[in-house]
């Protein structure tokens, strides 16, 4: 083997394993804000909170084995550039099993966001038949290429593998886009009805932008990947590591994002620089975090919003519905 030709492998997965070790403050902040409301929080949030925790956990888990024997294992030292050159054998057990926590932390990430698809548009089944059909696809052609992968002496950069990677990430960045822009138009949409009534910024506008910010993140990374992989570079495959990460930061970020405006809104009520509008329609109401002077309570049947079916379920903070 040529070793000029063998990049910097060793210190790039050293960078890119070492970005891992963020999640685990955000988790902790997440779980904060899931446990310190009064309000009972759905229980579908913290069992996928904690399952994707669990496989980042494990994944970071495998990455410092990796470590270990890439920079202390006696017979890899002893090779010539051996720190580098242990990364390129893409059918290691323990990368074999990263890529399939990868892959099973993505769709984790894009049922989390489907489901709150469903509870945005009011439990609305119907908006969720695409996004499912194009993650059922997108879930089997990931899991192609990484079963492909496992094979010994396989190039990752060969017709087959990169036939499946590439049109896994493709479909993973259409549907992660497109639910995420459904979600945001669904905000939009019911922003814009309280605002014909009170002339008054909502909380689904602040709602909307944490949905799209957390998205593009996620959406961008992945974006990123595909690039450099179709350019036949061996960073996308490094840059898996920290993007694994990622699958699970998106989601728990909404929820902490969204929970902490919400308890600073609270502190701002109690100076009296915030108030809770509440909106009655179909004998339910919509509480919504503005900033006025003083509390108002209107009584409009918005007809336009059909409030009593749409559930904004971001984290269950920040925006709420009864």
């Amino acid at each position: 083997m040529d070793l000029s030709l063998v990049p910097p492998l060793g210190r790039m997965f050293l960078v890119a394993i070492w970005l891992e070790t963020l999640l685990c403050v955000l988790f902790a902040a997440c779980m904060w804000v899931l446990t310190s409301r009064r309000k009972k929080v759905h229980g579908l949030l913290f069992i996928s909170t904690a399952i994707l925790f669990a496989m980042s956990t494990v994944h970071v888990a495998l990455s410092l084995v990796q470590l270990l024997q890439a920079f202390v294992d006696p017979t890899v030292l002893a090779t010539p550039r051996g720190s580098d050159i242990y990364w390129i054998n893409e059918a290691n057990p323990i990368y074999s099993a990263k890529n399939m926590l990868y892959n099973f932390s993505v769709f984790a990430q894009d049922f989390l966001l489907i489901w709150r698809l469903y509870m945005v548009w009011g439990q609305n089944w119907k908006i969720c038949v695409l996004p499912m059909f194009f993650e059922a696809i997108h879930i089997s052609a990931i899991l192609v290429a990484a079963v492909l992968l496992t094979k010994p002496g396989v190039d990752v950069f060969s017709r087959a593998v990169q036939g499946w990677g590439l049109a896994g990430w493709a479909l993973d960045v259409f549907v992660n886009t497109s639910v995420t822009s459904a979600i945001a138009y669904k905000l939009w949409l019911a922003n814009k009805n309280l605002a014909d009534h009170f002339a008054k910024r909502s909380g689904y506008l602040t709602a909307m932008f944490t949905v799209l910010e957390s998205g593009a993140i996620f959406a961008g990374a992945t974006i990123v990947l595909f690039s450099l992989d179709a350019a036949g570079s061996v960073a996308g495959n490094v840059g898996i590591s920290p993007v694994a990460q990622l699958a699970t930061m998106t989601p728990l970020l909404i929820i902490v994002r969204v929970g902490l405006a919400k308890t600073v809104t609270r502190q701002d009520t109690s100076l009296g620089t915030g108030s809770l509008v509440t909106t009655r329609a179909s004998s339910r109401r919509i509480e919504v975090n503005v900033s006025q002077s003083a509390a108002v309570t209107h009584d409009y049947p918005l007809k336009e919003f059909n409030t009593s079916k749409s559930v904004v379920s971001l984290g269950d903070a920040g925006v709420t519905k009864h």
